[in-house]
């Protein structure tokens, strides 16, 4: 135990990614109602991170084996699509697609050659879409669809930071993807909008879980799949124009959730019903004024085992148009209750690693001192254009590099 409580530690992570793209997209008008729309695309990923930990013990600085980590990463992904819309009369449209990928991934200790993981998985990922109009104010929505989100390189990265002693927070390179099927129903009037969802989610990921070594001798933070995520959800938009100088607008997201994980000492299933509220109501003013209060609430939930308390908060600002093209001036007041208090427990859910029970707080910058913000805004044109995008297909692979 000398080598966990020495009064010096370094760590040392080093990580790179290459990423290689292929896409080829192909767009053709069959008739004057049905279009296609198809393409195919390949990524080549590889991936090298090695990361450790070392202690001061007798003037020198001494590995610790059990956050030492080195990981090859190679990942290959090939994929083809093909998307018909067609328009089958004037009130009614149809759109059928699918979607077949095939992904190998491998990875590798590149010290030891010794394999961790060999996975290869092909999904077809099936798209139905059915659109209604009722009338020249509503219409209705059904469809079906079949997703896959794949963990962030940052979350696969072997990466290891120092918490204290015993605990280090860490990646997970035997994150597996996640799964999703989606069923809509919507319905949209005037502008005021409804939706009911349901959502199957298989191997959900949660960030900032925790686990123990076998030796029970470390504790990682790190992220996890859940097993499954069962969601049943409401969605109302209500925008409201009172006056002609007041607007308002209220939305309200929430339903029944139920999941189940295994990483924890006991195993748990959990159900429970979670919520977000917002509003906003805007003011005309006179002389170019315009004055805006707004708000939100999230009800407490889970981010797999860790329970996140509720919490809320009102903002208000006022914004004035300067005239002969002169730009703006808006002041801004966030969380005037200093009511964003974040409250984390960890081992209320079910026994966590090394039987950990615990209440973060953590006070956010607005619920210690008033947040006043003055800002200037003046426009200097209309915006500069360029030759067009080119991400060359490469907008996912991007986003699975989180910047925090």
């Amino acid at each position: 135990m000398t080598l966990f409580f020495s009064p010096q530690q370094r760590g040392f992570a080093n990580t790179s990614i290459h990423v290689g793209v292929a896409k080829i997209d192909y767009t053709k008008t069959l008739t004057k109602k049905v279009q296609l729309a198809a393409g195919v695309k390949g990524t080549y990923t590889k991936s090298t991170s090695s990361s450790r930990i070392e202690s001061m013990i007798n003037q020198e600085w001494v590995n610790r084996e059990e956050t030492t980590q080195d990981i090859l990463m190679k990942e290959a992904i090939g994929a083809a699509y093909a998307t018909i819309t067609t328009q089958i009369n004037p009130a009614l449209s149809l759109v059928l697609g699918a979607r077949y990928e095939y992904a190998n991934t491998r990875m590798s200790n590149p010290i030891t050659g010794e394999t961790t993981v060999n996975r290869r998985q092909g999904v077809l990922f099936p798209e139905i879409s059915l659109s209604k109009k009722g009338s020249e104010e509503s219409a209705w929505q059904l469809s079906y669809s079949k997703r896959i989100s794949r963990p962030s390189y940052n979350d696969l990265a072997s990466y290891v930071t120092y918490s204290d002693p015993t605990a280090v927070y860490t990646g997970n390179p035997l994150l597996l993807p996640t799964i999703t099927h989606n069923i809509k129903i919507g319905y949209n009037y005037k502008g005021y909008t409804f939706s009911l969802l349901f959502n199957r989610d298989e191997h959900p990921i949660a960030r900032y879980q925790l686990s123990e070594k076998p030796a029970a001798n470390l504790l990682y933070v790190s992220p996890q799949n859940l097993l499954y995520q069962h969601n049943i959800t409401l969605q109302v938009n209500l925008p409201w124009k009172v006056t002609d100088w007041w607007n308002m607008d209220y939305g309200f997201t929430g339903g029944l959730r139920q999941f189940k994980l295994d990483y924890t000492r006991v195993p748990v299933k959990k159900a429970y019903f979670g919520y977000t509220l917002n509003f906003n109501q805007s003011f005309k003013l006179p002389e170019d004024f315009t004055a805006e209060l707004s708000g939100w609430y999230n009800s407490a939930s889970y981010n797999g085992s860790v329970k996140v308390g509720g919490m809320g908060a009102l903002n208000a600002g006022v914004k004035k148009e300067l005239k002969n093209n002169w730009g703006s001036i808006q002041l801004a007041w966030t969380d005037i209750l200093r009511t964003v208090h974040i409250n984390v427990y960890y081992g209320t859910l079910t026994e966590e690693a090394f039987a950990i029970r615990n209440h973060v707080s953590i006070n956010t910058e607005s619920s210690v001192a008033s947040v006043l913000k003055l800002t200037y805004t003046k426009s200097f044109g209309s915006g500069v254009t360029g030759p067009g995008k080119r991400d060359a297909g490469s907008k996912d692979e991007g986003a699975r590099i989180r910047k925090d």
